[in-house]
């Protein structure tokens, strides 16, 4: 195993899990902001290539990342992780969630082996795009989803996975903290391994997107 080196966090990172583990129950943020996150039960594991990762067991463990004024994203966000889900059709399993009414929500769309990016509007309406197909089990996808005031994307490991879902209006607000591994109400808890979770105030473009893939996914044996 090799020492890895990131890169500075892109423009408009409001979280960047992506720091070696401090050995406690701490995850460093690495965005400008310093929103450091609390790790219940959840464990470091380490893979080939040298690059650490959470592994959570479904049950009981979550990333708590806080309630930071950032993390009150409005006009466009983004929302991207690596995920190897080990249970890869549990009911509603959460990459990420803010506050207890998911105003943006990255998680399985039931129990149906599809996945889902979900935008609620300070109006009210929720609307979520979907994967255009079933992921794998026991496999690293990165995964990745965007608004950016018009329309909801998904994109699965560098490219579109489903056909955009029009949304305009402001995102609701809320002051609930941001979690990861669970929804907002302790719910719908992922099992598997979550690796490089980072939260912009932006939408990534296409290109972005497929760029990180590209440079990321040796450390996953992609």
């Amino acid at each position: 195993m090799t020492d890895l080196v990131f890169t500075p966090p892109d423009l408009g990172t409001v979280l960047s899990l992506t720091g070696l583990p401090g050995g406690s129950n701490k995850i460093h943020d690495r965005s400008p902001y310093g929103n450091q996150a609390t790790i219940t039960g959840a464990t470091w594991k380490r893979l080939d290539t040298g690059l650490w990762y959470l592994s959570l067991d479904g049950a009981d463990d979550y990333v708590d990342c806080g309630n930071s004024p950032k993390f009150d994203i409005t006009s466009a966000v983004t929302v991207e992780a690596w995920m190897n889900s080990s249970d890869i059709d549990k009911l509603w399993q959460t990459v990420q969630s803010k506050g207890t009414d998911q105003t943006y929500w990255l998680s399985g769309y039931g129990d149906s082996g599809y996945w889902q990016f979900s935008i609620k509007n300070a109006g009210g309406t929720r609307v979520y795009v979907l994967t255009g197909s079933v992921l794998s089990q026991d496999a690293w996808h990165h995964l990745v989803g965007t608004y950016d005031g018009a329309y909801v994307r998904i994109y699965v490991d560098g490219a579109s996975g489903g056909t955009p879902i029009a949304q305009t209006g402001p995102i609701e607000t809320n002051t609930t903290s941001l979690y990861i591994g669970q929804r907002g109400d302790n719910l719908f808890r992922f099992e598997g391994g979550l690796a490089l979770i980072r939260i912009y105030n932006r939408a990534l473009s296409a290109l972005e997107i497929q760029n990180h893939f590209n440079q990321e996914k040796r450390l996953f044996g992609v």
